[in-house]
């Protein structure tokens, strides 16, 4: 059975939701620091990782704190913003709120054993920690989106859009710090090519599969009668086509410029500044599509009314 207006969609963009939207992005490039950091720290070398581990950390926390400053916006009564935790046994948010809060913990913990320089086995295992609770952080929510039945937020969606900006957004942080770190200490930090020709290829295979997820709606749009994924494809070629391109823009840019960084010398003044605008760039990018996120999602709602000949024609064309 179909609506009587199913061939007619008139779309208007959802509301972008900025603070959930700057949250989202933002934990996500923490936890991906500390991920990839732990991924990349035995291939870094201990002289190089004794310098790097710092200002990766000091970064992962300040997006961290960041983006969950960002989402207390988006509360219309923020002093009663520890209520949300009640619903534990039941709420994915509630679910995501507790993780996230153990996360900033153990981040915070392992931070100060950075600094105070405990032994190797406490090191690992903080650090392990940190990224496991960040990891089931960044399920939590995927599943807040997944839990609402709307197709474009399924998991396979969803899980597979926040796992690339962590991962992406984790080498991003890890190759500006070894490039600014550089620059600071006034010579090439000893790691290995290894790692950066890891580095390189990850940022540009993640950065590649990231934009060609979020431009498919357009290149291969949903058939006529599926409903809610025809509208997001016709909402990202009508309405939020601007915005489409200015991400791939600008994710494009980010891609071309962290992997520049890496392979130029990097004790001048231009690699470390290309590289801290290859990341601002990168996270602008990933908050412009957390943005389309919300705003082409089709909402449910209630059938309209039998079109006529002419607004069907149309509705056809338009799709």
């Amino acid at each position: 059975m179909r609506a009587p207006d199913f061939a007619t969609p008139t779309p208007r963009p959802r509301d972008a939701h900025t603070p959930l939207a700057i949250m989202l992005v933002l934990t996500q490039v923490s936890v991906g620091a500390l991920a990839v950091a732990l991924a990349a720290r035995w291939l870094i070398g201990d002289a190089a990782w004794a310098s790097l581990r710092m200002p990766v950390g000091l970064v992962a926390l300040a997006t961290c704190f960041a983006g969950l400053a960002a989402s207390t916006c988006h509360l219309g009564r923020p002093l009663y913003a520890f209520r949300a935790v009640l619903g534990l046994r039941t709420s994915w948010l509630s679910r995501e709120i507790v993780v996230f809060g153990g996360y900033v913990g153990a981040a915070t913990a392992l931070v100060a054993a950075w600094w105070l320089n405990v032994s190797a086995v406490i090191d690992a295992g903080l650090h392990i920690a940190a990224v496991g609770v960040g990891a089931l952080g960044v399920f939590c929510s995927a599943m807040i989106y997944h839990d609402t039945r709307r197709v474009y937020w399924r998991l396979t969606r969803s899980g597979t859009t926040f796992a690339l900006t962590t991962l992406l957004g984790g080498c991003a942080v890890l190759a500006a710090v070894i490039v600014i770190a550089g620059d600071w200490n006034g010579a090439t930090l000893p790691v290995s090519q290894l790692c950066r020709a890891m580095l390189i290829v990850s940022v540009a295979v993640l950065a590649f599969v990231k934009l060609t997820l979020d431009v498919w709606p357009v290149v291969r749009p949903a058939p006529l009668g599926q409903t809610a994924l025809c509208v997001t494809s016709v909402l990202l070629r009508g309405a939020k086509r601007r915005v489409l391109v200015a991400r791939v823009m600008v994710g494009a840019v980010a891609a071309l410029l962290l992997p520049a960084t890496l392979l130029t010398n990097p004790t001048g003044l231009i690699s470390p500044a290309m590289s801290g605008l290859a990341l601002v760039a990168l996270i602008a990018g990933e908050l412009l599509e957390r943005h389309l996120f919300f705003a082409v999602v089709d909402l449910p709602r209630m059938p309209g009314v039998v079109p006529t000949d002419g607004a069907s024609a149309h509705g056809r064309a338009a799709v």
